[in-house]
């Protein structure tokens, strides 16, 4: 049997919080009786490895698979924003081309949030938590959600505990953690779809318009997997309202932008 060991773990900023749920501190003293991985210790008190941005160990940077030893320092520190998923680091040696997100049912609105500036965000509905994270590994994905079990799950390599409760800070969290700055392609992508809007003549489209509608709206897009139909219209406004009291730049929104909605054929 193993002689029992301490180390001395001190979690840094804002990230202490997931330890203070249990343990009412974020400066620990350890006892080990094994040997075990930082990211298995860290994560045995409640704090995922997506949530952390820097290890040291006496001052020395480390990885997540570093095995700590008797009467060690451990500095843990947050991922700080922006956090650039295309640049290698210490924790997360591989480098992404791009900024993928996949959205939890748990936070589901985010998903047509982020559509709504343009961001790439799936968001996919009664699976099993292991798919998710197989998904978010097969495809380089960003997971989103409020479910620390999840988080933990080895093969997820970015990911982010949403703090925010109301769906706009959401956007507006995720936005700032991940880098993502204006301007925005606004309404780009479909609401359901996430795809790419295309452009669509008008007359088209036309049979399926209300008089009202083929009157005063002349540029028209549609979505090329649903074949909904997307217009500029009056009440997206309050999405831009929505948006701008929750800190977002909308400046680069045109001031008469809207959206209007129909089911395709």
């Amino acid at each position: 049997m193993m002689t029992p060991f301490e180390i001395h773990l001190i979690v840094h900023g804002e990230i202490g919080w997931f330890l203070t749920r249990r343990n009412n501190t974020a400066d620990l003293r350890l006892v080990r009786d094994r040997r075990a991985s930082l990211k298995d210790t860290l994560e045995a008190l409640g704090l995922p490895h997506t949530e952390v941005g820097r290890l040291l160990v006496d001052g020395v940077e480390v990885g997540f698979h570093h095995v700590p030893v008797h009467d060690c320092r451990v500095d843990v520190h947050p991922v700080e924003p922006p956090l650039d998923v295309t640049r290698p680091s210490m924790l997360r040696p591989q480098a992404w081309g791009k900024i993928r997100f996949l959205v939890d049912d748990n936070v589901g609105r985010l998903a047509g949030l982020l559509r709504a500036v343009g961001a790439d965000a799936l968001h996919v509905r009664g699976t099993t938590d292991s798919d998710l994270a197989a998904r978010c590994e097969t495809e380089r994905l960003i997971l989103l959600t409020r479910d620390l079990g999840l988080l933990k799950r080895k093969n997820i390599l970015f990911g982010r505990f949403i703090r925010a409760t109301e769906p706009y800070r959401q956007l507006k969290e995720v936005l700032t953690v991940f880098g993502l700055n204006p301007p925005y392609n606004f309404f780009s992508r479909c609401f359901l779809c996430n795809c790419d809007l295309k452009p669509v003549e008008k007359e088209t489209v036309s049979h399926r318009l209300k008089a009202e509608t083929r009157c005063y709206v002349s540029a028209f897009s549609t979505c090329p997997s649903c074949k909904r139909l997307y217009w500029h219209g009056p009440h997206v406004r309050r999405m831009l309202g929505k948006m701008a009291d929750a800190g977002i730049d909308v400046s680069g929104a045109s001031p008469g932008l809207g959206k209007g909605m129909i089911r395709g054929d």
